[in-house]
């Protein structure tokens, strides 16, 4: 299955923003998968490398898979996300900071903007 060419793909900060802004905005817990069509809603995709993406479609997607996997892994050694079970997690809004959770939901709105736009702050530190 083909992405249409309007979705952008990020990474670093602000993937991790992204995901976590996707399950404060949700308030329940959510599975990768959820996570990943969350982040298409947004016309957002986590970057895939170009050797990854010349292997063909199901590559690509265990490859975007284990990318949110790993920011949901990191986020919830930081205590901003908890792990409910295996592949299924939530936000803890009580573990960061006011400004953090609205950086995070920010992230997501501003999502189709470029990196110099207005509220480009917001993903870049």
């Amino acid at each position: 299955m083909e992405e249409p060419a309007s979705v952008t793909e990020i990474s670093g900060i602000r993937l991790r923003r992204a995901i976590v802004g996707v399950l404060l905005v949700t308030r329940f817990p959510m599975t990768i998968e959820q996570v990943d069509r969350a982040l298409g809603s947004h016309a957002l995709s986590p970057a895939v490398s170009a050797s990854a993406r010349s292997a063909g479609a199901a590559p690509v997607r265990r490859t975007q898979h284990k990318a949110i996997a790993e920011v949901l892994r990191y986020q919830a050694s930081l205590g901003r996300v908890r792990w409910v079970q295996r592949g299924l997690y939530e936000a803890m809004p009580d573990g960061m900071s006011r400004s953090m959770r609205d950086r995070c939901v920010r992230s997501l709105r501003n999502a189709g903007e470029p990196r110099g736009g207005e509220g480009a702050w917001a993903l870049d530190d």
